[in-house]
């Protein structure tokens, strides 16, 4: 009797062992629903791509995968949500360069510190933008934008998906190449940005290629230039920024991020998934036709390249400060 005992509390402490082992501990992941925050308003680019990438988690972990989006002050009300919430791989951020380069250039605080306080999980996607104007505009490129700037300073209305985004940045880039002064106008998403622009109620404004091109293809809208270093397929005949004014432009990037400390089993998984989905002959084709370029890699890749753009950024507003002195 004494040996059945034992052999059963012997088992007991077996399975607990492994249940309570780190490598084992996180295989029942995912078990509820997970939310991805986008930090913009419905409608732009990053929430395109994260309910792209959304779907495909649900169908590759088999569990639902919720877009939440949290817009406001430059994307930094949504990104202080994820790094306050729990670790668990429940809570993920679609990471853009404003609240990661940008914004501790341009808000006196943050609610979080962009360094440490996330996980990096993969480097998804980049994509250009293109300066947009009505059909009544007199403009058709940036050198006459800067022509008329500069003959009637602030008088040129350049709006802009919100205080710390790449579009205003863009609109700052512009005025210290061109020596021309608009008038920024900052928004809480491009989608609301573009829906004045169409209305006539501003001159530009700036978007990423993806969400542009079907009120280009409409005729709702005039791209003026594109803010990557060559022309693009998908937009052959518009200019590069650089090619009035060297030096213009910006690219963005979108990424998944998660709160500090998520278990390296759930960002390797989620890894994996999203790499799959992007290498997809099918998803690469559609995604270069909008000129969106899938990345990929592990978060090493990722935590490389927003350190390298944290530099970069850090020196155009060296300059950009400079010149304001």
């Amino acid at each position: 009797m004494q040996k059945h005992v034992f052999g059963l509390k012997a088992g007991i402490v077996c399975l607990a062992s492994v249940l309570l082992s780190p490598g084992l501990a996180l295989a029942a992941w995912p078990e509820k629903t997970i939310r991805i925050v986008v930090p913009f308003t419905s409608g732009g680019s990053a929430d395109l791509i994260a309910r792209e990438v959304a779907e495909h988690l649900r169908k590759s972990l088999g569990q639902t995968v919720v877009v939440d989006n949290k817009p406001g002050a430059g994307a930094n009300i949504g990104t202080a949500d994820v790094a306050r919430s729990r670790a668990d791989g429940y809570t993920l951020l679609l990471a853009t360069p404003g609240p990661f380069t940008f914004n501790k250039h341009i808000f006196p605080k943050l609610d979080f510190d962009p360094a440490v306080d996330f996980s990096e999980i993969v480097y998804i996607a980049d994509v250009p933008g293109v300066l947009l104007t009505h059909p009544k505009s007199k403009f058709s490129d940036l050198g006459e934008v800067a022509e008329f700037a500069k003959r009637n300073p602030g008088k040129i209305s350049w709006a802009s998906p919100g205080n710390g985004s790449s579009g205003h940045l863009m609109v700052e880039q512009f005025m210290s190449l061109s020596g021309a002064q608009v008038t920024h106008v900052p928004y809480k998403g491009a989608s609301q940005a573009i829906t004045d622009l169409m209305a006539g109620h501003v001159d530009l404004a700036l978007d990423n290629v993806p969400t542009a091109i079907p009120h280009i293809v409409s005729g709702k809208l005039v791209p003026i230039a594109v803010t990557s270093n060559i022309r693009l397929e998908s937009l052959p005949k518009v200019k590069s920024g650089s090619e009035s004014f060297p030096g213009f432009g910006l690219t963005s990037w979108y990424a998944l991020m998660g709160p500090k400390g998520m278990p390296v089993d759930v960002i390797s998984k989620i890894n994996s998934a999203v790499n799959y989905y992007i290498a997809q002959p099918e998803v690469k084709a559609r995604w270069s036709a909008m000129s969106m370029f899938g990345v990929g890699g592990t978060p090493d890749r990722l935590k490389t390249h927003i350190a390298t753009e944290v530099e970069k950024v850090g020196k155009l507003f060296e300059t950009l400060n400079s010149e304001k002195k």
